[in-house]
C-alpha cells in the first residue's frame, strides 16, 4: 500500500513539474506569493556557512509563534545553526522579525518551504544537509520526510495534531499513512484526543502538551511602545477590550454586540491582515468610529482600533482588562490560544466551538480565569471579568511555563538535540 501511494503521489508530481511556475505566477497574482520566494519554492537558498544545521519547519503563523522558545533554548544550549521554513507570506514575515526582534539573525534564517516534489526536494535538502528536523503541528510532507531520512534519522514531530476528520480520511490508507509516520523518530501529541488517533498508526507516539501554551515574553518595539501608552491614557476610564484573532463571521456578531457598550475601548485583531479591506466595511457598517494602529490618530472619540500589523497581539493584551479569543465563535476553526492573553494577568471570553484547546480551556474555567460564553452574553461577562479577583489571575500566570524546559528535557535524553 505505502510503495503505491508515494509511487502515484511522486509520479504525479513529476507529470504536474511544468505547472509550478504557474501555480507560483498564480499565488503571485492573488497575493500569496512574492518573486523573492522563487528560488525558495524550487529548493534553492543562501546556504549556511559552518557549523551544525537544525531545520524547524513551521507551517504558519500560529505554529512559528509557538516554536520561538524552543528555538531560543536550543540557541542557549547548542552552537548551531538553524533554518526555519515556512509556508505563509504572513508567517514569513512575523519569523523575520521575530529573529530580528531576538538578536538571533547570526544562527537563524529563514526559508520559504519548498513544494513536495521529488527533484525538488532532493535540491533543498542537498544543500541544507539537516543534522536534525523539527516539524511542528499537523503538516504532514510525504516525499520531504522521505528524502530527509537519507541525511538523518533525526527526524521528530513537535506538537502533533490529528483531526477526527483527518483521522478518518487515513484510516482508508492506514498501512501507508503508518510507513509515512515511521519517518519520525518521535511524535509528541498536543493533547490526549490526539495521542490516542496518533497510536492507531505508530507506537513512537507520545502525549505532551500544546507547546503554544508557552509564552515568550518579548519587548514591544520602540514605535509601538508610545502608542501602547496613549492608548492608555486616552481611554481614560474605559475598559480595554481586545478581540484578538478574529475570523469571518466573529468580528460582524461581536462587534454588533459591543458597540452601544460606552463603558469600553475595543482593540480588534483580525487574525488575517488580509480581510483588513472587508473588516473596515464592517465598522462603518455599524457606525463605530475606528482608527488603524499603522496610521493611529487617536482621540477620545475613537471606539475602535483595528491592529493592521503582524506580532503584536500580546502587546495588546498587557494593557487589556479583557480579552476575546476568537476562532471559537464560528465553527470549524477550533479557539485560538487563552494562555497568551492568561499569561498577562488577563481574564478571557471564549465561544464554544474550543475544541483545538479543550483542555486549557477546562483547566481556565476551573480556576475562573475563563467563562465560556455566547455572543448574546459578552457584555454581561465582561463586567464579571472586570470584578474578576487578580489573585485567581495570578493562579494562572504560570500554568504552563515549563513546557519548553520539559519539550526540550525529553528530546535531551532521548539524544534528539
Amino acid at each position: 500500500m505505502y510503495i503505491a501511494l508515494i509511487t502515484t503521489y511522486t509520479l504525479l508530481g513529476l507529470l504536474l513539474t511544468p505547472l509550478l511556475p504557474i501555480l507560483f505566477l498564480y499565488r503571485l497574482f492573488i497575493g500569496k506569493e512574492n518573486m523573492g520566494n522563487i528560488f525558495n519554492r524550487f529548493g534553492f537558498f543562501k546556504k549556511v556557512k559552518g557549523g551544525e544545521t537544525y531545520w524547524i519547519h513551521c507551517a504558519s503563523v500560529g505554529e512559528s509563534i509557538s516554536a520561538m522558545p524552543l528555538i531560543l533554548k536550543i540557541l542557549k544550549e547548542k552552537d548551531i545553526n538553524i533554518i526555519m521554513t515556512s509556508i505563509t507570506l504572513t508567517s514569513g514575515n512575523l519569523i523575520r522579525k521575530k529573529i530580528k526582534e531576538y538578536n538571533i539573525s547570526n544562527k537563524v534564517t529563514h526559508v520559504y518551504f519548498p513544494y513536495d516534489h521529488i527533484i525538488i526536494s532532493h535540491i533543498f535538502l542537498s544543500l541544507l544537509r539537516p543534522s536534525y528536523i523539527i516539524f511542528v503541528d499537523s503538516e504532514i510532507w510525504p516525499i520531504t520526510l522521505r528524502i530527509s531520512r537519507f541525511f538523518t534519522r533525526n527526524i521528530y514531530l513537535v506538537n502533533a495534531r490529528l483531526s477526527p476528520r483527518s483521522f478518518n480520511k487515513w484510516l482508508y490508507v492506514k498501512n501507508g499513512f503508518t510507513k509515512i509516520l515511521s519517518n519520525f523518530k518521535m511524535i509528541y501529541t498536543s493533547s490526549k484526543a490526539d495521542y490516542d488517533r496518533y497510536t492507531s498508526f505508530s507506537s513512537n507516539v507520545e502525549e505532551f502538551i500544546n507547546i503554544k501554551y508557552h509564552t515568550q515574553e518579548s519587548k514591544p518595539s520602540q514605535t509601538l511602545i508610545p502608542t501602547l501608552e496613549t492608548i492608555k491614557s486616552l481611554a481614560g476610564s474605559k475598559k480595554i477590550i481586545t478581540i484578538g484573532s478574529t475570523h469571518e463571521g466573529e468580528e460582524v456578531a461581536i462587534l454588533n454586540e459591543l458597540k452601544n457598550n460606552n463603558d469600553i475601548l475595543i482593540i480588534l485583531a483580525p487574525r488575517h491582515p488580509s480581510r483588513l479591506d472587508i473588516i473596515i466595511e464592517i465598522v462603518k457598517k455599524l457606525n463605530i468610529k475606528y482608527e488603524l494602529r499603522s496610521k493611529i490618530h487617536f482621540d477620545t472619540n475613537t471606539k475602535c482600533l483595528i491592529v493592521d500589523t503582524i506580532g503584536e497581539l500580546s502587546h495588546f493584551y498587557t494593557i487589556s482588562d479583557v480579552a476575546i479569543v476568537c476562532g471559537s465563535f464560528v465553527p470549524n476553526i477550533g479557539g485560538h490560544n487563552p494562555i497568551e492573553a492568561v499569561s498577562r494577568s488577563v481574564p478571557v471570553i471564549m465561544g464554544k466551538y474550543h475544541q483545538n484547546c479543550t483542555d486549557i480551556v477546562r483547566d481556565l474555567q476551573k480556576k475562573e480565569c475563563l467563562i465560556v460564553s455566547e455572543i448574546s452574553d459578552i457584555n454581561s461577562n465582561i463586567e464579571k471579568l472586570i470584578l474578576h479577583d487578580k489573585d485567581k489571575m495570578n493562579s494562572c500566570i504560570n500554568l504552563y511555563q515549563n513546557i519548553i524546559e520539559e519539550l526540550y528535557g525529553k528530546i535531551f535524553q532521548e539524544n534528539i538535540i
